[in-house]
């Protein structure tokens, strides 16, 4: 975005505007050189040594970089993530709005074969088995890095990918060989998180009838959060019912917050209400019941407590909650000294 964001603010430099940054690099004295080297004219937040998991992006429950937000010069959020053509669209019609005040705001213009080891150790042939997988995509990336050009590299990408299906029966062999195990239950994980279709929802299927159970199942959830399957949906609400284990159910009490606020965002009116109102009172669920439960870098309270204040404050129309930091040569400021202006916030990294 770095070129896009040099020809805003070259073309609306005599204008109320700005360019505000969250950085999430980790390493604020390396990055001074990329900054001279792209030409950043534009103030920026330090996210902190955290990097992405910082305290701004954090609060702000950013979980994808870049992330923007166009502010208009009361404070007010009125656009989310757009990019391009969308993204002039957007500051064009918030300063025009400022020569001649309209009594409604504009419309946004967008809101996203395998051979098993012979030793009779289960442990030693599951390793095995991931091994082989994981030595054909470091010989992949290898070749990858080592390409010449663009057209190269996607040659190679077309070609010479491990494709994780092609692994799969493998791993499926292994688990009816020892079903009812938890190396069993690995297995069929390590095939729902990499691969797609009918296979998933074979290994999904063993899942929920031989290890409903067993505490692996923490990791079924996660790997499904973002699955569109109304069967995976209706698959982690049983674990919520059913699980003997805190950590199930509070990750699949996420997931199903995930499932319903995605379910939202394609729906509209009445159902896109009730699916909100869902998902709000999943993330709320999970503060009482959950907090405390690890999840990722944090906990799942933490985790929740973001989307709720994302909800409940970053929504189009709302006021943008205040940040104070420092800038990357460690200069206090705020994001309200920019009020009166058009503001494109964007949380961004150079990795």
């Amino acid at each position: 975005m770095y070129p896009h964001e040099r020809s805003l603010v070259k073309r609306l430099a005599d204008k109320p505007f700005a360019i505000i940054g969250v950085n999430s690099d980790k390493d604020r004295e390396k990055l001074k050189g990329t900054i001279e080297e792209e030409n950043i004219t534009w103030r920026s937040f330090w996210n902190g040594p955290e990097g992405t998991s910082g305290p701004i992006s954090t609060r702000w429950n950013v979980t994808g970089w870049p992330t923007i937000y166009v502010i208009d010069h009361e404070g007010v959020i009125r656009y989310k993530n757009v990019r391009g053509d969308d993204l002039d669209v957007a500051i064009d019609t918030l300063l025009a709005e400022m020569a001649d005040p309209a009594p409604e705001p504009a419309p946004g213009p967008g809101a996203q074969p395998v051979s098993q080891a012979g030793d009779d150790d289960p442990e030693e042939q599951l390793q095995e088995l991931i091994d082989e997988f994981d030595d054909a995509m470091n010989a992949f990336m290898e070749l990858y890095r080592a390409a010449p050009d663009d057209q190269a590299r996607q040659k190679l990408y077309e070609e010479r990918y491990p494709d994780a299906a092609d692994h799969a029966e493998g791993f499926l062999d292994f688990a009816a060989e020892y079903g009812g195990t938890e190396h069993a239950a690995r297995a069929l994980i390590w095939v729902v998180q990499k691969v797609q279709g009918e296979v998933r929802r074979e290994a999904t299927k063993i899942l929920l009838v031989d290890h409903r159970a067993s505490e692996s199942m923490v990791q079924l959830c996660q790997a499904v959060q973002d699955d569109g399957d109304p069967a995976m949906t209706e698959a982690v609400r049983g674990l919520l019912t059913t699980s003997p284990h805190a950590k199930v159910r509070g990750q699949a009490c996420f997931t199903l917050a995930y499932h319903a606020k995605r379910s939202a965002q394609q729906s509209a009116g009445e159902r896109r209400e009730k699916l909100m109102a869902e998902f709000e009172e999943l993330m709320e669920r999970i503060c009482v019941e959950f907090a405390d439960l690890p999840h990722y870098n944090g906990t799942l309270g933490e985790a929740a407590e973001s989307e709720l204040f994302e909800l409940r404050n970053l929504q189009i129309g709302q006021v943008a909650p205040e940040i104070e930091g420092e800038d990357l040569d460690g200069v206090p400021f705020k994001l309200s000294d920019y009020r009166g202006k058009v503001v494109v916030l964007d949380f961004w990294g150079h990795w």
